[in-house]
């Protein structure tokens, strides 16, 4: 048995035994015994299996699991912190919070609450757990959630920007014209934002400007015509951060082999 259905019957039979007793424990027994943690990377396959497991339960289940993936996301840094197997279960509460406001637009507005506090979260994990949660409700609801998301990078929190621009850089999302136009304006917003920044040095900047090393790449690949337009305008700015955030995504397999004359050209411009 593929490990996949394997952690589909294994979900399914616990979240069959909750929703009878609602005793979460043998929940968060499970998802801690096979969280992967610590190590470099925890076990995403079983937090997908979770998402696409919620997304089959019918509307009277909804709310006991709501309640459920609600006290799994706030389960804090104090109590579980980076690559602590317990930092697996706030991850999958966000999971369970995407399935469900995917589903049922009634939970879309508080799911995005919990998911914009998630974006500042101080655990790497967690960003980027959220991250995918959007991108689906992106997906779902587009323009809905755009409206709610895209104002997060006039907050001057680096994070909530990080996350706004990292919900876009999806390929398949892009593939969308309309979504990949939506990105392309966040990210065109977000030089500006860069330059006017005076504390370059604070965690929540370098966090953000990690994941800028590779949004643009995927905005660019989606719209290349403008996009390269656009990377080559970048050329001109002397700013650190921007020639370093140019380069990384210049590097990115997506744009080096699908464009590269395009790509060597503006490495030049950069020497």
């Amino acid at each position: 048995m593929k490990s996949q259905d394997k952690y589909l019957q294994d979900l399914t039979n616990i979240f069959n035994e909750f929703l009878e007793t609602l005793d979460d424990r043998p929940l968060q027994e499970y998802l801690v015994k096979n969280s992967r943690l610590p190590s470099p990377r925890g076990n995403l396959e079983l937090a997908y299996c979770l998402y696409d497991l919620t997304l089959t339960f019918n509307e009277e289940k909804k709310d006991d699991l709501w309640k459920l993936f609600s006290k799994l996301s706030q389960i804090s840094a104090g109590t579980a912190p980076v690559n602590d197997p317990k930092e697996f279960l706030s991850f999958c509460g966000i999971f369970g919070i995407g399935a469900i406001a995917n589903n049922y637009h009634s939970y879309l507005s508080e799911s995005l609450k919990i998911l914009k506090k998630a974006s500042s979260d101080g655990r790497w994990r967690m960003r980027e757990g959220t991250a995918h949660v959007l991108t689906k409700l992106i997906k779902t609801y587009q323009g809905k959630v755009i409206d709610r998301i895209f104002p997060w990078i006039k907050e001057k929190n680096w994070l909530l920007i990080r996350a706004a621009a990292a919900a876009f850089a999806d390929p398949k999302l892009l593939k969308d014209k309309k979504l990949a136009n939506t990105a392309f304006e966040l990210h065109l917003e977000l030089i500006d934002l860069i330059l006017k920044e005076k504390d370059r040095r604070s965690i929540e900047f370098r966090a953000a400007r990690k994941g800028f090393a590779y949004t643009f790449s995927v905005v660019v690949a989606a719209l290349p015509d403008k996009g390269f337009e656009f990377l080559e305008s970048l050329t001109l700015i002397d700013d650190n951060d921007i020639r370093w955030i140019l380069k990384q995504n210049l590097r990115k397999n997506r744009l080096k082999n699908r464009f590269p004359e395009k790509v060597e050209y503006l490495l030049l411009q950069l020497k």
